[in-house]
């Protein structure tokens, strides 16, 4: 028998449901939809699709002056300098006839990003931002260093955690030498030594408190992409990493500091940077170093944040970086994971094993825990895949992902949950891989009913002629046909449910099975799950 996988999600959030389909008098289900009709089967987009030729380049972008407060409201633009903020400028020329007359002035310089033509400057005493726009006009924007954290997770109940390494979930079996010949940047709190992280590791650190690092988080995210122990394993044990501390042991620092960091990763020669942390504050300088990055062919990896918001962070939220939420065990969407159209892809995010102080383990939990994983697999493509360019490499991981939630591209999965099984596989000619997705549930305004979605996909690298998909539960048993399925596209019906129907009421199991003759693998195509309401 097909192993089924259980999922019991609230409404707010998931979608996680099959049931008997009653709609508001207590007649059957809709009938069925013509086969293939166009909107029921439907082709990943990959909105933040990203691309090597971007342009204008930072030096010439033109940016907003408004500042965004951690909220993500607009504020009045600045009228009273104070304290710390950053300076961008048109050109390299601006930026040098600034720094010549501003200790005149008064004003500190405190840091420099030459390529970025940014500077951190500050003000001892309170200075009108007009009177300092008329002495300064080379100055093309002033803004805020907003903070920048590592993004501590909700408290998250009724989720499985993994409690193992990610190896398995994602469809790995032998990850040998993987990652060999890439560098990987991970700009954090600083990597510790551990007995988990064996290859070689090149330490730059841009906080220089002269402290000693004490946290873990850049630990454990280092060990989620390069660990090799037999407890501790990560994707690629083979990558360089390139270890560069922008984060107190508190998980704190700034936006500029992050954008230095960005700039030295990429001028050091890292091919993939994992950033697990984030701010809802957006920022020109952070901007241009996330593109600075980009057109040096970098391929930026951030957490969507552990927020439960309908808002992804930053740098996650730019265009082009790779935004990455978290799942469970059991691939449900896990509640502080935030949503939006900038989520790319989901991976685990609940109890990781990963490397703690000390050379102990720990379980690792967040969307901090969910990027390194996906940071890594992309290590994993880059060295397999040479000659294939960044723009092929990062739809393959898209293509590869598994459908999840809402059917299509969705703001809680994005293009869905990642799986290096599924790519490996495909990679090889002919694979025929019809599979049951999963289930989405909304509800309908002004009633006492839902909506409940229930979706496959064509896991495989052909096209599928002709597949089935079947809903039963107690006293239901419905079949729907589909045709010309192409790879990576997701096939869907959706019925109405009443609320007070007894697949509700009592919980009832609803199975979801996908039929195809010509199926290669059998162990996705079944699907179970209950509902619940809270």
């Amino acid at each position: 028998m097909s192993k089924r996988k259980y999922l019991i999600t609230s409404l707010m959030i998931l979608a996680a449901v099959c049931g008997y389909i009653l709609n508001k008098n207590g007649s059957a289900p809709t009938e069925v939809v013509e086969k293939n009709a166009p909107n029921r089967i439907k082709t990943k987009t990959h909105k933040k699709r990203y691309s090597l030729k971007l342009s204008p380049t930072p030096q010439e972008k033109e940016y907003s002056l408004t500042i965004l407060e951690n909220n993500n409201k607009e504020k009045d633009e600045l009228t009273e300098l104070h304290g710390e903020h950053l300076l961008t400028f048109k050109s390299r020329e601006e930026m040098e006839a600034f720094l010549r007359k501003s200790a005149k002035y008064g004003i500190k310089v405190r840091a420099r990003i030459n390529v970025l033509n940014s500077l951190k400057v500050y003000f001892p005493s309170k200075e009108s931002a007009s009177d300092f726009r008329s002495s300064f006009p080379e100055v093309d924007l002033i803004g805020d260093n907003p903070a920048v954290q590592i993004p501590e997770p909700l408290l998250q109940t009724q989720a499985a955690g993994l409690r193992a390494s990610p190896l398995d979930f994602l469809g790995v079996k032998d990850n040998s030498g993987w990652g060999k010949g890439v560098t990987v940047a991970v700009i954090d709190t600083g990597i510790m030594d551990h007995n988990s992280l064996k290859g070689k590791i090149t330490h730059i650190d841009l906080i220089n408190d002269d402290s000693e690092i004490s946290a873990a988080h850049g630990t454990s995210v280092a060990s989620l992409i390069a660990g090799d122990s037999k407890l501790i394993k990560g994707i690629s044990p083979e990558v360089n990493l390139l270890d560069i501390r922008a984060l107190n042991n508190e998980g704190q620092g700034d936006v500029f500091t992050i954008a230095q960091a960005i700039v030295t990763a990429t001028d050091s020669g890292a091919q993939v940077i994992n950033l697990s942390l984030g701010s809802f504050s957006d920022s020109a300088v952070l901007k241009n170093a996330v593109q600075y990055a980009q057109n040096s062919g970098v391929v930026l990896v951030a957490a969507v944040g552990n927020d439960g918001q309908g808002q992804v962070s930053f740098p996650a939220r730019y265009p082009g970086v790779i935004g990455v939420g978290a799942v469970d065990a059991n691939e449900n969407y896990l509640g502080f994971s935030n949503r939006g159209e900038q989520v790319d892809v989901m991976a685990p995010g609940m109890e990781v094993f990963a490397a703690g102080t000390d050379n102990s383990a720990t379980l690792f939990t967040g969307t901090s825990a969910s990027s390194p994983i996906v940071a890594a697999t992309l290590a994993y493509q880059i060295s397999q895949n040479p000659d294939m360019s960044t723009d092929e490499i990062i739809n393959q991981l898209y293509n590869g992902a598994n459908e999840a939630g809402e059917p299509g591209d969705d703001p809680l999965y994005g293009t869905g949950i990642l799986n290096i099984g599924r790519m490996e596989e495909n990679s090889n000619a002919n694979t025929s891989d019809a599979a049951a997705a999963g289930f989405f549930l909304k509800e309908l305004p002004e009633t006492d009913q839902v909506e409940l979605s229930f979706s496959g996909e064509n896991r495989g690298n052909s096209s599928i002629g002709k597949v089935e998909l079947v809903l039963s539960y107690p006293g239901f048993n419905q079949s729907y046909s589909f045709e010309n399925v192409q790879e990576s596209q997701s096939f869907f019906e959706s019925i109405v449910l009443d609320k007070n129907s007894p697949v509700i009421k009592n919980g009832q199991e609803i199975l979801l099975q996908v039929k195809y003759n010509d199926d290669n693998n059998s162990k996705n195509d079944s699907k179970g799950v209950r509902i619940q309401f809270k």
